[in-house]
């Protein structure tokens, strides 16, 4: 059996509940859904979507980069928005960030997030061996 290493990415928001914010295990970082909190305040961001979508992203990088990978690294991600007429902006926001990578993708729909926001963002990536891009 092969260790789970808790992760915690500096600069982001301490979990409030019951959970880590990612774990690496074997070779593969799970980072758990990621709202769009303002690092520099550590409170959510509820105004425009696009600007949401670009804090979910964010955080989610930094904590991937906490844990030894990347969004480039990313195999799949699942998005969460409580209004779908966001898709379009969201989708645009989620293209410049992600460049190139095109990682395997789910959006949800889902009922109001928590805090109001309007979008959640969840990722499993693989951890590179150390010295491989």
């Amino acid at each position: 059996m092969s260790a789970i290493t808790p992760i915690h990415a500096p600069g982001t928001m301490v979990p409030a509940g019951h959970y880590s914010q990612a774990v690496v295990a074997n070779g593969f970082v799970f980072v758990s859904g990621q709202l769009p909190f303002d690092p520099a305040t550590g409170t959510p961001f509820t105004g425009p979507i696009n600007e949401q979508a670009e804090l979910a992203l964010r955080n989610t990088a930094r904590i991937l980069d906490a844990a030894g990978s990347g969004l480039a690294h990313a195999v799949q991600i699942t998005i969460f928005l409580s209004n779908m007429e966001d898709w379009s902006a969201v989708n645009a926001v989620y293209s410049r960030i992600m460049g190139e990578a095109r990682p395997a993708r789910a959006v949800v729909p889902v009922l109001p997030l928590h805090h109001g926001t309007g979008i959640e963002i969840q990722c499993i990536a693989v951890v590179p061996a150390r010295g491989s891009k």
